[in-house]
């Protein structure tokens, strides 16, 4: 297997990149990634996650491989340096940045860019005074805060941090540095993930492993390789057969790898290359399906990352966790792989037993549980990381527990405007009400849900719903989570699926039983 497919795909979407940046050294904008922002006037500011692409022009402007036409071209040099300083314009006196509204004070903007920013200027050899004070600022409200639910995001600071340690020598730099490392280190489960909302997701943790193995790369720390091996084990329980990745029994539901610190460290860690190996063969790779925003946001230096330190062609080194017969039951997580001769299985029990079946390696069938309407209209799903009662023993993965009403928020003229005034208000303090109100809440319900599935040569499903009333309609839920993540529903050969799930209507109680294949 070769990582030319990934050249193949980085070099025809290097102009749809460029696309997204102001390259008018004249205007106002310039350095700009948002285009939204600039061309289109749909926003009235630029949303500063979106200006990692510097790193993407850095690379490809530092490293000569095959077939790379901008290996010192003076524009994307340029181009990469108008990034920088125009982070600068918008940046917030406190030193964080905004990503979704204005004075949010976005703390993955602001660890993102530090990274990233550090990175393009230490390829790129340069010597900015400006620039090196604005990072300075960064880091320095970074210090003051810190991300609990998301933990991709304070991993993003640690490299960021170091290089800049690197570039300034200030002490309280390295101070900070080590408690931030030792504060993530000891966040990592038993199990080997780090939280993400609450769970296990296979994008963010191989997030987090991107920032973990470049700064392992700068500085060979050995307690932080303990942790990427202890990351890696667990990634290779998230690749299908057919190479695609993560999905809805996960905690954020995502279906994309970050490749670049895979990457990194495959000369030392088979396993890695194996999941690089799977992952870039796929039929349908995760890539050809992301949309601009991610790809400008971090993914496409990551996938540039890997084709630069791959080499040509990855040789055969080991068989993935879905390619031999096993069973894995991570309980903590509640996430179930099994492989038999017959069939791969994977199930999300905190999920509300959601689940998805290959027959072979092509996808079979995506159970994604039930949805309802309820009196007033709204939906409930057992698609939900709820506190499911769960049980597995003997074969059988029995869980229960209650139908879920999620927060659903419609954008409209009046919510953006309360949006704006609360974010006048009350800066980064709204993104606490946000977070609760579109990705952690939801109501209970008083209609019981349970699911047994009982592992064998066949997977059979028991599942039994109760109400007290009658139900106008019960039906199977689609591969799309109520929770808000942006980094979500990006098509997947899961999507194309016919629910094997009967609909019900005006009933109070279903017992439906199901065989797979």
């Amino acid at each position: 297997m070769s990582s030319q497919r990934l050249l193949t795909f980085i070099l025809a979407a290097i102009p749809r990149l460029l696309s997204q940046q102001d390259r008018d050294p004249t205007s106002l904008s310039y350095g700009s990634f948002d285009r939204d922002f600039w061309q289109y006037k749909i926003r009235d500011f630029s949303s500063a996650i979106l200006q990692q692409s510097s790193l993407t022009l850095a690379l490809l402007y530092t490293h000569n491989f095959p077939g790379n036409p901008y290996f010192r071209n003076k524009k994307i040099k340029e181009w990469a340096k108008a990034s920088l300083f125009f982070l600068t314009k918008i940046q917030l006196a406190d030193g964080s940045f905004n990503e979704y509204y204005p004075n949010e004070h976005s703390y993955p903007a602001t660890s993102f860019n530090l990274y990233s920013g550090t990175k393009v200027y230490q390829l790129l050899k340069l010597d900015q005074p400006l620039l090196l004070k604005s990072f300075l600022k960064s880091a320095q409200w970074l210090k003051d805060h810190q991300e609990t639910e998301a933990l991709n995001q304070s991993a993003a600071s640690i490299p960021g941090f170091y290089r800049l340690l690197k570039l300034t020598k200030q002490p309280w730099l390295k101070k900070h540095l080590v408690r931030q490392l030792d504060w993530l280190l000891a966040q990592q489960t038993n199990e080997g993930w780090f939280r993400e909302y609450g769970g296990l997701d296979a994008g963010y943790l191989s997030t987090t492993l991107e920032f973990l193995a470049d700064y392992w790369q700068e500085t060979k720390d050995k307690n932080v390789w303990q942790a990427i091996e202890k990351t890696v084990n667990v990634l290779q329980y998230l690749i299908h057969p057919d190479g695609t990745i993560g999905g809805q029994y996960t905690s954020r539901h995502t279906t994309y790898l970050c490749l670049g610190g895979l990457s990194i460290i495959t000369s030392k860690l088979s396993l890695a290359q194996a999941i690089l190996q799977k992952v870039i063969a796929a039929p349908s790779p995760f890539w050809e399906s992301l949309d601009d925003r991610y790809l400008t946001h971090n993914l496409f230096h990551s996938l540039l990352t890997a084709h630069i330190v791959l080499p040509t062609k990855l040789t055969a080194s080991g068989r993935l966790p879905c390619e031999n017969n096993h069973l894995h039951y991570f309980s903590e997580a509640g996430i179930l792989t099994h492989k038999t001769d017959n069939y791969y299985l994977v199930v999300g029990a905190k999920k509300g037993g959601v689940l998805y079946f290959w027959q072979n390696n092509k996808p079979f069938c995506a159970n994604l549980g039930w949805e309802i309407y309820l009196p007033n209209g709204q939906v409930a799903t057992t698609n939900w990381l709820s506190s499911w009662k769960i049980n597995f023993e003997n074969q059988e993965l029995k869980l229960s527990g209650y139908f879920m009403q999620p927060s659903v928020r419609k954008p409209t003229a009046s919510y953006h405007l309360l949006l704006r005034l609360g974010s006048f208000l009350l800066g980064n303090h709204l993104i606490k009400f946000l977070k609760k109100n579109l990705i952690f809440q939801a109501k209970t319900t008083p209609i019981f849900f349970e699911r047994k599935i009982k592992l064998d040569k066949k997977v059979q499903i028991n599942d039994d719903i109760q109400s007290s009333y009658p139900i106008s309609k019960i039906f199977p839920a689609g591969n799309f989570s109520k929770r808000h993540i942006s980094s979500s529903h990006f098509a997947q050969p899961m999507d194309f699926l016919t629910p094997n799930q009967p609909i019900f209507k005006n009933i109070k109680t279903v017992k439906w039983v199901k065989f797979l294949p």
